[in-house]
């Protein structure tokens, strides 16, 4: 009826009347939010940005396949060995080579061979001579560079090498 079509009305230009200075009050910067609180209003949180805590593990290194002179590897985090994919808040991976016997202790006399912004890598090898073993590490790094623990040493026997001058290093 009329009487209940007016109050309806009436009900919803208060709503929206309410609703406008429930606005203004969380826009003002001179309301506490503990005022904005006492109102039941809804006072946005800060968000802050999370500290990107890069993994404090090295990778996994897998070599794939070596084809001539191109080794492929494939590395995983240590935490999740089986998920190919590069950790939360790491943006690359560095990988290092070594021809010998045995793998250096330290990482000056290795040779970085590639620069990964995922978890697949392609090295190109030097000429080498047949049956030499290969060392291969990796480090992860993060958005501002900084390098990661270096991974365990994996090492790969080549064989004859064909290497052509479109692929030569």
């Amino acid at each position: 009826t009329v009487a209940v079509q007016a109050r309806k009305d009436a009900r919803r230009r208060l709503a929206a009347r309410m609703r406008e200075l429930g606005a203004r009050i969380r826009a003002s910067s001179s309301i506490s939010d503990a005022a904005k609180l006492g109102l039941s209003l809804t006072v946005p949180r800060r968000a802050e940005v999370a500290p990107a805590s890069a993994p404090t593990t090295a990778p996994r290194v897998a070599i794939r396949s070596v084809f001539s002179n191109i080794v492929t590897v494939r590395l995983a985090d240590q935490d999740s060995p089986y998920r190919f994919a590069r950790p939360a808040h790491i943006t690359g991976a560095e990988v290092f080579v070594h021809a010998g016997d045995a793998p250096p202790s330290d990482l000056e006399p290795w040779r970085r061979a590639a620069i990964t912004m995922s978890s697949k890598a392609l090295v190109r090898l030097p000429q080498l001579p047949p049956g030499t073993k290969v060392w291969v590490v990796a480090r992860w790094f993060d958005g501002r560079g900084r390098p990661r623990p270096v991974s365990s040493p994996r090492f790969v026997h080549v064989g004859a090498m064909l290497v052509m001058s479109s692929l030569a290093a």
